[in-house]
């Protein structure tokens, strides 16, 4: 799981939409929602200089050969959203909750869904003005 976020905070640094390959599930509903909210803040022109994520906890909901349900803590340290040189918005550290719904892809897993579970992770898990914790 940290491995995925790890990759997805690089995809949101470098604005890299072909990263999310080596996150999302091809066609998923995480794929399109993370490559149109890239690619937003890309036409904004926006930058996410340092952006990470760390599990605090995880926890197996379902899980079978091709499928795996995981309700995870992600704590996101503070970020802040430029635009050039100038800091166009800051977000504190949060912590919140998610669900992840994981499919096997070759020799690993891929995000299909990041669902919100607590409150403060609102009803988009990721994108501008920041991204949330999503997978």
């Amino acid at each position: 799981m940290q491995e995925l976020l790890d990759r997805r905070a690089t995809a949101w640094e470098q604005a890299d939409v072909a990263g999310l390959a080596a996150v999302t599930a091809p066609g998923s509903e995480a794929d399109a929602q993370e490559r149109s909210l890239i690619g937003e803040a890309s036409a904004q022109e926006l930058r996410y200089p340092s952006v990470t994520f760390e599990v605090t906890g995880a926890g197996v909901k379902e899980q079978d050969e091709e499928r795996m349900v995981v309700d995870v803590a992600v704590r996101r340290l503070a970020l802040e959203v430029r635009r050039g040189e100038e800091v166009v918005h800051s977000s504190p550290e949060t912590t919140d909750q998610v669900r992840v719904v994981l499919v096997a892809h070759g020799q690993g897993w891929r995000v299909e869904q990041w669902v919100p579970l607590s409150p403060a992770a609102g009803s988009r898990p990721s994108g501008p003005p920041a991204p949330g914790p999503g997978a």
